[in-house]
C-alpha cells in the first residue's frame, strides 16, 4: 500500500502550523495525572506489612489487593473505550482525578478486607478513564514526529514519583505511625493535582483536529484487534509488568523475612528501578525517533531485566543489590515505546488510536494484575515467597520472545 495515496483525512498526520509552547505545559500535567496514579498504587507493597498485622490477612488476600487496582482499570477500559475514544479529554481528565482522591481516602479508612478491595478496585477503574484522554491530547497538542518523546516524557517521569514513593512511605509511615495516615497524606497529593488539571489543562481543537475525529469511524475494541503490532507490543509489555508488579508487592516482604533487610532500604532500592528508568524513557524516545527497527532493543531490555531480577533474590549485598535494581530500572526505558505505536500505525483513524492504546493499556494491567495475584497463590500453596518471586522473574522472556515477530516501522507501511 501507498501511504501517499491513504486519505489525508484519517492519518494523524504533523500539523502544518508551528506547536505552541503551550504543549509541553500539557505534557507536565500529563505527567502528574500519571503521578496521581501511581502513588497510592505503588506503595501497597511497602504498606503491606502493617495492613497484614492490623486486618489479618492472608497471602491470597494479599495478592488480590496487590491486583485490585487493575482489576478495576481493565474492567472499565474494556467496557467504556468506545464512548471515551471519542469524549472530551479534559472532562474526563477532571473526573478521573476527582473520584480518584476521594477513593485514595477511602483506602485509609478501610475498616476490613472487602472495604481496601473495593476502594482500590474503584480507583483502578476512575484512573483508567485517562488512558483515552492522554491519547486524544497529545493528538490535539503534538506533531507526529514528537510522539516518542511525548511518550517518553509523560510514561517515563511516572519514575520520579515511584522512586519518591517507594522511598519515602516507609518514612512517612514511621512518622506518622500509621499506614492510614500515610494514605490520607497521598490522597491530598491527588486533590492537588486535580487542582492542577483545573488550573493549566487545555483543550486545542483546531480545524484539522476537529474534522478527523468526524471523518473517524466508529470506535470499539473490536477495531482495534486487528491491529498485529499491538497484540505484540501488549503481550511483551505483559510479562514484564508482571515481574515488576509481583516484586512491587512481595519482594521487600521477601527481604525482610530471609535477609532482616529494613523496609527502609528495600523501598529505597526497588525505588531506584523507576527512577533509572527516566532518563532511558526520554533517552530511548529520542533514539526511537532515527529507528526503523526496534527490535534490538527490547530483546536487550529483556534480557537485562531477567537478570537483574534473578540477581535481586539470590543476594542480601547492598551494593550488588544496586547494580541489579539500576541495571533493571534503566532497561524499563522501554515501556514508553510500547505505547507509541499505535499513534505509528499507517492509516489509522484518530480515535482509533485512543482504542489501541486502550487495548496496550488492558494487556499491560492484566499483566501488573496476575503478578501479585500468582505471586499470593504460589506462597499460600508452596509457603516460599521465593518459588513465588522466581516465577514472577521468569515472565519478563514475553519482552523477547513477542518483540521477535513485530515489523519494522517501513514493512508496517508496505
Amino acid at each position: 500500500m501507498d501511504i501517499r495515496s491513504s486519505p489525508p483525512l484519517t492519518y494523524p498526520t504533523a500539523l502544518a502550523e508551528p506547536p505552541p509552547r503551550y504543549r509541553w505545559v500539557i505534557a507536565f500535567v500529563l505527567v502528574m495525572a500519571n503521578w496521581a496514579t501511581s502513588l497510592p498504587a505503588i506503595s501497597f507493597g511497602l504498606l503491606l506489612p502493617s495492613i497484614r498485622e492490623d486486618l489479618g490477612l492472608t497471602p491470597l488476600q494479599e495478592g488480590w489487593l496487590g491486583g485490585a487496582v487493575q482489576i478495576g482499570s481493565i474492567a472499565v477500559t474494556i467496557g467504556a473505550v468506545a464512548k471515551l475514544s471519542a469524549a472530551r479529554p479534559r472532562r474526563l481528565m477532571l473526573f478521573s482525578t476527582s473520584i480518584g482522591s476521594a477513593c485514595v481516602f477511602l483506602m485509609g479508612g478501610a475498616a476490613n478486607f472487602a472495604m481496601l478491595l473495593l476502594s482500590r478496585v474503584s480507583f483502578g477503574a476512575f484512573s483508567a478513564t485517562r488512558v483515552p484522554g492522554r491519547a486524544l491530547f497529545v493528538q490535539q497538542w503534538f506533531p507526529r514526529n514528537e510522539f516518542p518523546i511525548v511518550s517518553g516524557v509523560t510514561i517515563g517521569f511516572i519514575g520520579v514519583v515511584e522512586f519518591l514513593a517507594l522511598a519515602l512511605t516507609p518514612w512517612i509511615e514511621k512518622e506518622t505511625g500509621s499506614w492510614r495516615t500515610t494514605l490520607y497524606i497521598f490522597g491530598g497529593v491527588n486533590v492537588a493535582i486535580f487542582l492542577l488539571w483545573i488550573l493549566l489543562g487545555r483543550e486545542r481543537r483546531t480545524p484539522d483536529y476537529e474534522e478527523r475525529v468526524k471523518s473517524a469511524p466508529r470506535v470499539s475494541m473490536r477495531t482495534v484487534l486487528g491491529y498485529r503490532q499491538l497484540w505484540l507490543a501488549g503481550f511483551a509489555g505483559m510479562g514484564v509488568t508482571m515481574s515488576w508488579q509481583g516484586f512491587g508487592n512481595f519482594w521487600p516482604s521477601y527481604m525482610l523475612e530471609a535477609h532482616d533487610f529494613s523496609l527502609q532500604r528495600s523501598g529505597f532500592l526497588f525505588g531506584l528501578i523507576s527512577l533509572a528508568s527516566v532518563p532511558t524513557s526520554l533517552g530511548f524516545g529520542i533514539l526511537a525517533t532515527r529507528l526503523d527497527d526496534r527490535r534490538p532493543m527490547f530483546i536487550l531490555c529483556g534480557l537485562v531485566i531477567l537478570g537483574g531480577m534473578f540477581g535481586m533474590m539470590l543476594t542480601d549485598t547492598y551494593w550488588a543489590l544496586a547494580l541489579c535494581v539500576l541495571a533493571v530500572g534503566a532497561s524499563w526505558g522501554f515501556m514508553p515505546l510500547i505505547f507509541t505505536m499505535p499513534y505509528e500505525l499507517p492509516n489509522i483513524p484518530v480515535t482509533h488510536v485512543a482504542a489501541g492504546t486502550a487495548l496496550l493499556s488492558i494487556l499491560v494491567t492484566i499483566g501488573g494484575f496476575l503478578g501479585p495475584v500468582i505471586s499470593g497463590v504460589l506462597t499460600d500453596i508452596t509457603g516460599s515467597r521465593f518459588i513465588a518471586l522466581v516465577a514472577c522473574a521468569s515472565m519478563s522472556v514475553t519482552l523477547i520472545i513477542f518483540s521477535l515477530p513485530m515489523r519494522p516501522r517501513v514493512r508496517q507501511a508496505q
